[in-house]
């Protein structure tokens, strides 16, 4: 992910064209320069690194470009000041007793030597601190001044494949919505983008086109009823998922783009040169999921088990359940619950829920973030199906709808 100010789209004609790296020579040679000053650059500060940077003045090259392809460099990086004193507390008594020297001083001392020496007496640092300061030191805490600890390298090639969805992904920000169309006569592609979905946690509904082809229309970060930030950066990071499949796919969205009045439209095909630095995986199960789970298993570990769920439910009107996990009693031979987490509710996505409430299998669960007194009809509507957590969803909230359910 790229920020703002590093994005180089053109807008005309209602159409937002990102720009894109080509893979030759030229930009190579950037790509792997720049990768080469980090990796030179290990205990450099990092306003040495960005002074370095800015020689880079290559003839016919945007300098966004090079901008761009050093902060995703830096994202790459970890910076910090090992064995610095600690820099807050050292210039809080540096400052204290400068000012309280040169008040008293009553001479005409020139010496600055001397009043350093002065100064550092009278801060009462240990021999250690005052000893071995020095400004950098003096202002580590600063990003500026600290130090590069760490760089994981990459390939120059793979370099400019991140710049390039980078671009992509900064537009995405700013979708009202997202449509993805594949082949339907795909049955695992199709399987495949409902997981990448249900990972990066997006909702969506589908509408068959052409017969042989299906759309997922995915809302936008306008959508949702709270965290729209968050939202966008989903939909965002679930574009070099995207480029995953291996089957013909288009995917258009509408942009609303800061400071721009009309909207634009962006369309991105299987017919590209992007290469996703995703790796190809069957299941996919979202961080904070896996977190939740952990965390259950580990507190119920003698009586009950909770397990990521890959099952995919159809019902009618190409309407589908993902659910993200399921929970079961290991010494008792019952019925599993299966919870499906609703991370970004919206107007439509309840609305979704009323209108599959009679489809849904007995033991199934949504789990939606929302306070009770405003979800009272939806609550009234979905009875046992329903879950509301006003916080976060914890271990002790599902075991206590779990065993709700068997009683």
């Amino acid at each position: 992910m790229l920020s703002r100010q590093r994005l180089i789209t053109s807008f005309r004609n209602g159409i937002a064209r990102p720009f894109f790296l080509k893979i030759n020579k030229k930009h190579l040679e950037l790509a792997d320069s720049l990768i080469h000053l980090f990796q030179d650059s290990n205990g450099r500060r990092r306003f040495e690194i960005e002074e370095q940077i800015s020689t880079f003045n290559i003839e016919k090259i945007n300098p966004k470009v090079v901008q761009g392809l050093s902060e995703l460099l830096y994202k790459r990086s970890s910076f910090g000041d090992p064995g610095a004193v600690n820099a807050v507390e050292i210039r809080k008594q540096l400052f204290t007793a400068s000012a309280n020297y040169w008040k008293k001083l009553d001479d005409n001392q020139s010496d600055i030597l001397q009043h350093r020496k002065n100064i550092l007496s009278a801060s009462q640092l240990s021999p250690i601190e005052s000893g071995t300061i020095e400004e950098h030191q003096l202002f580590g805490d600063i990003p500026a001044n600290q130090k590069l600890t760490e760089f994981e390298p990459i390939q120059a090639d793979a370099l400019i494949h991140r710049f390039n969805i980078a671009q992509v992904q900064g537009l995405l920000l700013h979708a009202r919505s997202l449509e993805v169309t594949i082949n339907r006569q795909h049955g695992p592609a199709l399987k495949q983008l409902m997981q990448m979905l249900k990972f990066f946690r997006l909702m969506f509904e589908l509408t068959e086109r052409d017969h042989d082809w299906i759309t997922m229309k995915i809302d936008g970060p306008g959508a949702v009823l709270e965290n729209s930030r968050s939202y966008g950066m989903e939909i965002a990071q679930f574009f070099p998922a995207v480029l995953l499949l291996t089957v013909p796919w288009r995917l258009t969205t509408q942009l609303k783009v800061p400071n721009r009045r009309r909207i634009f439209s962006l369309e991105i095909t299987d017919d590209n040169s992007f290469c996703s630095h995703f790796q190809a995986q069957n299941t996919w199960t979202h961080e904070k999921t896996v977190i939740l789970l952990n965390r259950f298993n580990e507190k119920y570990a003698a009586t009950h088990k909770a397990d990521s769920d890959r099952e995919i439910i159809q019902l009618r009107d190409n309407r589908y359940l993902l659910p993200d996990f399921s929970v079961c009693d290991v010494n008792e031979n019952k019925e599993h619950m299966q919870v499906e987490w609703i991370h970004y509710p919206s107007e439509g996505k309840l609305k979704w829920l009323r209108n599959v409430r009679t489809q849904l299998p007995e033991n199934y669960v949504f789990a939606i973030k929302g306070k009770r007194e405003k979800l009272k009809p939806l609550i009234k509507s979905m009875g046992r199906h329903l879950l509301v957590y006003t916080k976060d969803l914890t271990a002790p909230a599902i075991m206590k709808k779990f065993e709700a359910d068997d009683r």
